[in-house]
């Protein structure tokens, strides 16, 4: 890979985007990304933690490649992008986006992808596609609404106006706001103690919310039972109640533990 870097380690994996100056998402990129999709699905992570080197996560799409492209030759590159989207977010353990610096476009579109973001109080968020007289092209502009409301996404979609992560916090976008030379350090302690924690109960809840997400209340509670069910039968599941059924009858505090997502 070029213009990413994959490390992984005791289960967790950090992919860095690294494409300077703006880290943005060409069709190499992609190349990359698909590549790493693969090495990904054959490990065992259980978290996995996207990042932006050259101090920001990226400005979005290298569009100087599109100017000469016919227009299925940007259809194809599309879905494939959307393919590897959408591959993200269905990922059955939790991801983190690690965001230094400005995140727009596509690159916020993927930090939206995630299932939580930390920012610094330098980082901004935009959906710049207005002046290039385009739509965001990965879903950013419903994903952003759901999270931050109708009106907020359409007012950025219309205006191409950066919000700052302080704002975004606000609107319940980004989840932490971290100081900039302590943003990696954070990141991988909630990585860690993600990693460490019931990554089966994760994945279910993942799926619950993006069942709330397409169909409402009705349609992830319909599905609430067969998901939470199975999770009985795991070790995971054996092994916390029996400790915590333990401590509460002897009137001690319950055991932290480390489950194997098994």
């Amino acid at each position: 890979m070029q213009l990413l870097r994959l490390e992984i380690e005791n289960q967790l994996a950090v992919l860095s985007l690294n494409n300077p100056p703006q880290n943005r998402l060409s069709m190499q990129m992609l190349d990359d990304f698909e590549e790493a999709i693969n090495k990904i699905a054959a490990s065992d992570i259980r978290v996995l933690v996207i990042r932006g080197d050259n101090g920001l996560f990226s400005y979005g799409g290298y569009f100087p490649e599109w100017v000469n492209m016919a227009t299925g030759e940007v259809r194809v590159l599309l879905e494939s992008w959307l393919a590897v989207y959408n591959w993200l977010e269905r990922l059955p353990y939790p991801v983190i986006a690690s965001v230094p610096g400005p995140c727009w476009g596509g690159g916020f579109e993927l930090a939206l992808r995630c299932d939580m973001i930390l920012a610094t109080p330098e980082a901004t968020f935009n959906h710049p596609e207005e002046t290039l007289g385009i739509t965001t092209l990965l879903g950013g502009v419903y994903r952003f609404a759901e999270r931050a409301g109708k009106n907020i996404a359409g007012e950025m979609a219309y205006t191409a106006q950066a919000l700052t992560a302080e704002r975004m916090q606000q609107l319940g976008v980004v989840n932490r706001l971290v100081e900039k030379d302590a943003l990696e350090q954070e990141t991988m302690k909630l990585a860690h103690s993600l990693a460490n924690g019931p990554t089966l109960a994760h994945a279910a809840h993942k799926t619950l919310l993006r069942m709330w997400a397409q169909g409402g209340v009705q349609t992830a509670e319909n599905a609430l039972i067969d998901l939470s069910v199975p999770l009985f039968d795991t070790e995971d599941v054996s092994v916390a109640l029996k400790s915590a059924a333990e401590a509460l009858e002897k009137g001690v505090p319950r055991p932290i533990l480390v489950f194997k997502g098994k």
